[in-house]
């Protein structure tokens, strides 16, 4: 019985964290406006990791780098907030406001897919 209840437990919390990346999304932001280095295939869709777009801007650790200076001009990174989460298909549009320290409210938004069994940012908004 006990067994049963775990394995319920650990299928509820799997499905909970994969039918929804609100937050997974929330803490890659938290992530970037803090500056912490993250490995590129944990976070980007591969459609994305080889776009020559993203590559000529500098990937994910041009990004990082951006938004923590971002963070830095604005006394600092205080919180994310997940405004609305819009599903299409298979695919998931996230609204945030980013907060710094000053008051200064960010608003932006991410696309995100599952692909290898984790929520990852695309670029192309129309995979399916």
């Amino acid at each position: 019985m006990r067994d049963a209840i775990l394995t319920f437990l650990m299928a509820t919390c799997l499905y909970a964290c994969l039918a929804d990346p609100s937050s997974r999304a929330k803490e890659f932001m938290e992530n970037v406006y803090s500056g912490k280095t993250m490995q590129v295939e944990n976070w980007i869709a591969a459609d994305t990791r080889s776009s020559r777009l993203f590559n000529i801007y500098g990937g994910i650790d041009a990004l990082v780098k951006d938004n923590y200076a971002e963070a830095l001009r604005n006394q600092g990174f205080k919180s994310v907030t997940v405004l609305n989460v819009n599903r299409q298909h298979s695919v998931y549009t996230i609204n945030f406001a980013v907060i710094f320290n000053n008051g200064v409210v960010s608003n932006c938004h991410e696309t995100w897919v599952l692909e290898d069994g984790k929520w990852k940012i695309t670029f192309n908004s129309n995979r399916d």
